[in-house]
């Protein structure tokens, strides 16, 4: 019994039953992480020659506590948000450079 409870994400244990409020849950949970995960990358320490941010942190807690698929599906729409030209990457500028086509 234990083993089958740890084998879960700790965001699975805590979803709703319902499909469609386990979906809009899912939804909410992945643009929420999105958005910490580009405040993470425009966090920045300057230590040197090489700037540290805190986005491998961020990215290590999202897939520890969302699991396998919603984890994925979390950091692809990051990097789409990144390919329409939204400023969530740590090197672009706070105004976006537009849409990425």
């Amino acid at each position: 019994m234990s083993l089958a409870i740890a084998s879960k994400s700790l965001v699975s244990q805590t979803l709703p039953r319902n499909a469609t409020q386990r979906l809009a849950t899912q939804l909410f949970l992945a643009i929420g992480a999105t958005v910490i995960l580009a405040l993470s990358a425009k966090t920045r320490v300057v230590l040197g020659p090489v700037d540290l941010s805190l986005q491998t942190l961020a990215v290590l807690v999202i897939g520890a506590t969302f699991g396998m698929r919603l984890g994925v599906a979390t950091l692809l729409l990051y990097m789409a948000e990144g390919a329409m030209g939204l400023p969530v990457f740590q090197g672009t500028p706070e105004k976006g450079i537009g849409f990425a086509i």
